[in-house]
């Protein structure tokens, strides 16, 4: 008898076990914490003068991660293929990112980062405590300045 009741104890925890573990979560690729409007290529242009261009390339993808690839280029014109180059230095990185309700939390190096954010048609404007930053939808203008700054840079590392 105390053979059967053991059997029967030991059965239900199994039957349980099967219950509760048989429903999965079929969306583990769905981050929950990502507006969509945020997702895609942005890329940024800071220019001073003709001499110094700061070029900012950043793509949200739609799993909560990002990567960021960065030029500083001295010596230059408006687009890194006029002028007199002196230098570029290159600087990427990748990261996680949650962005929702206008807040947009970036874990860059296991800090997180806190901004706000805009998005109105292709420009997604990031707003910290140092200011705002316009990203504008990465289009052939841009992407044709990055790939100048990436070639040269290949050319002269």
């Amino acid at each position: 008898m105390k053979k059967f009741h053991y059997l029967s104890i030991l059965s239900m925890v199994v039957l349980a076990m099967l219950t509760f573990s048989a429903c999965g979560d079929d969306d583990d690729d769905v981050v929950k914490d990502v507006d969509k409007s945020v997702v895609g290529e942005w890329a940024m242009m800071y220019i001073e003068g003709t001499s110094y261009l700061y070029m900012e390339r950043i793509n949200y993808k739609s799993n909560g991660t990002f990567t960021l690839v960065a030029y500083d280029c001295e010596g230059i014109g408006r687009d890194c293929d006029h002028g007199s180059i002196s230098s570029v230095t290159k600087t990427e990185g990748t990261g996680s990112y949650k962005a929702s309700d206008g807040k947009l939390t970036m874990n860059i190096s296991g800090r997180d980062v806190t901004y706000y954010y805009k998005v109105s048609g292709t420009t997604l404007t990031i707003t910290g405590s140092d200011g705002s930053v316009a990203y504008e939808k990465i289009n052939s203008d841009i992407l044709e300045a990055f790939n100048a700054a990436e070639q040269w840079y290949q050319e002269h590392k």
